[in-house]
């Protein structure tokens, strides 16, 4: 029989425990507007101009179109871009656009600025491509490469750091983990065993090297220097022994050829010292580029006294060679000189000062060829063990890229309008499912609002999906445990974007062969019309006896209660109060 209005709504008078569910709760907190809430194509095909398509008959207002795959997205005709930009518009939509996976760090074998020139030039042609599209915003993926961030976990509420990614500074290539690990030194095991922790462990090995450089030219000129000296002595004792007297001709002819191989051992020893000459040039030149401010400093008076002393060295002075490298090992004894001279550092503070130059070096030609059209570069945060994806780093390659197009542009447009405009074009796409997998280190909801709250105010753009900690695994809002809702509260505080939330749940989507929209309509408690009133769509569980109802519980035949909508409750937009049903009986 058809349903009166008494049994289709209960009113907001309903149980507590209906409450707590995850889905369909009534709660009076933070609510997101259907409007913000866009979702993504189809990464993984070319056709984005067919998925746009399918999707706007939706009545979605907000789109993320792009391919993962760089191949992929080559195969994207610029003329699709220009039809995408097209159909939004006329459908009252914008389209958002994902880069493929080209970290602005670069591809290659290591982090160069050989890479890194071509990673620019790859994102450039997405940033253009963006612009054909009309899309306000271009995600880019900050990191590609899981050996970039720091093992970190959190033991006891405290954060510890097990292990750091490094590379050789100078050739840019990976060189493994440096783990935390015990040392037994006398010294250690009279104070009891101690672990040292990578950081500790990383300085002693640039200190090592250090050292160990300086040793291995001590001891090489010492040897030439002894071995010269020795030379010079018999030297003269032939030529005293030939000054002699009643030396027979076989006795001087063998006191010649004697000389003449200690001549000739002299010439190799000094094109050896020659030699070294040039290889301390090149290990100078190394260091140089790897030591900070202060050891630079020590380093350029050392190179002053080094370029006084070069004739004499390459004459075989070997002694001034050696007063130069008393001054070498005189830096090495420098107190925390593994933390000033470093051979190997952090992988991930290489990839964020390449990071930064790239993204920088794309605003400010964006801003050259667009104006202020120019779509805003939001670098993306992947997988926290990834690197340069926990809020602190990722901030920090946000604010050097903003600061370098500062000074690439201040003279042309003045500090202040180059820094409104750098703000506008660089910031932060925050995924919040990425984030949540810090929980299988051990980290809390507490720690990940920690990290939200720290980027908040760069954030442009919102990445919305649901996990359990240890898989990306793009579930709908709701259906996970990611702290979603206090994230993006967090986010609207405290930034002044107009922010667009993507629900991204892909793997929903491949898996269940549904649409992910009306799950995330409900988490996030969106209105059903435009005003931010009731009736919200986490509401409508209780609206029909079930999913799979028919129209006849929605549309009924009998009670209607009059015309129009003042007859209806308050909380779906009429004047009866009291937060009760239709009849505006108490609920039983």
């Amino acid at each position: 029989m058809p349903y009166s209005y008494e049994n289709f709504y209960p009113g907001l008078a309903i149980q507590p425990s209906i409450q707590q569910s995850p889905y369909s709760d009534i709660f009076t907190g933070y609510r997101v507007p259907a409007g913000k809430i866009g979702t993504t194509l189809n990464p993984t095909t070319a056709n984005q101009l067919a998925e746009l398509t399918r999707r706007l008959n939706t009545g979605l207002k907000v789109i993320e179109a792009g391919a993962l795959r760089p191949d992929v997205f080559e195969a994207i005709p610029k003329q699709h871009f220009e039809e995408m930009g097209r159909l939004a518009k006329l459908a009252g939509a914008e389209v958002t656009l994902h880069s493929p996976i080209v970290p602005p760090y670069g591809t290659g074998e290591a982090l160069t600025e050989e890479f890194r020139k071509i990673a620019e030039e790859h994102l450039w042609d997405v940033v253009q491509k963006a612009k054909l599209a009309k899309s306000p915003t271009v995600t880019i993926h900050i990191t590609a490469t899981p050996e970039l961030g720091p093992v970190t976990r959190k033991v006891n509420g405290k954060e510890v750091v097990e292990a750091i990614p490094v590379v050789d500074t100078a050739t840019g290539k990976i060189a493994g983990y440096v783990r935390a690990e015990e040392i037994t030194t006398p010294e250690a095991i009279v104070k009891g065993k101690r672990k040292i922790s990578p950081e500790e462990r990383l300085a002693m090995l640039n200190e090592s090297q250090l050292r160990n450089t300086v040793l291995a030219f001590d001891r090489n000129v010492n040897e030439i220097g002894g071995e010269l000296f020795d030379i010079s002595l018999r030297k003269r004792e032939i030529e005293s022994a030939l000054s002699s007297p009643g030396l027979s001709e076989n006795q001087k002819k063998e006191l010649m050829h004697l000389k003449s191989v200690l001549d000739t051992r002299a010439k190799h020893l000094s094109e050896q010292l020659n030699h070294m000459v040039k290889a301390f040039e090149e290990t100078f030149s190394t260091i140089y580029d790897v030591s900070s401010p202060d050891v630079k400093a020590k380093l350029a008076r050392l190179a002053k006294n080094f370029e006084n002393l070069k004739p004499k060295i390459i004459q075989g002075d070997v002694g001034a060679f050696t007063h130069v490298l008393s001054q070498l090992n005189e830096i090495a004894s420098m107190p925390d000189v593994g933390r000033k001279i470093k051979f190997l550092s952090p992988a991930e503070d290489r990839a964020a000062e390449l990071s930064a130059k790239t993204i920088a070096n794309l605003a400010a030609k964006a801003y050259k060829k667009f104006g202020e059209n120019a779509p805003a570069l939001c670098l993306e945060n992947v997988f926290p063990e990834w690197g340069l994806s926990r809020a602190k780093k990722l901030r920090e390659v946000i604010q050097k890229a903003r600061q370098q197009f500062i000074e690439q542009n201040k003279a042309k447009l003045g500090e202040q309008k180059a820094r409104e405009i750098a703000e506008k074009l660089i910031g932060v796409t925050w995924d919040i499912g990425h984030i949540n997998m810090l929980k299988k280190y051990g980290y809390s909801d507490e720690d990940i609002a920690a990290e939200t709250k720290e980027i908040a105010k760069f954030v442009k753009h919102v990445h919305v999906t649901d996990n359990f900690g240890f898989y990306d695994s793009h579930l709908p809002a709701g259906m996970g445990n990611v702290p979603i809702k206090k994230a993006l509260k967090e986010i609207e505080k405290q930034t002044q974007e107009k922010l667009r939330f993507i629900h991204e749940a892909g793997g929903f989507i491949n898996f269940f062969r549904g649409s992910d929209v009306p799950y995330a309509l409900e988490a996030l408690g969106s209105p059903l019309y435009t005003y931010m009133q009731a009736p919200f769509w986490n509401q409508f569980v209780h609206t029909t006896p079930g999913y799979f109802a028919s129209f006849e519980y929605v549309f009924p035949e009998t009670h209607t209660y009059g015309f129009g909508f003042s007859a209806l409750p308050a909380e779906l937009g009429g004047q009866a109060r009291g937060g009760q049903g239709f009849s505006q009986a108490p609920m039983e």
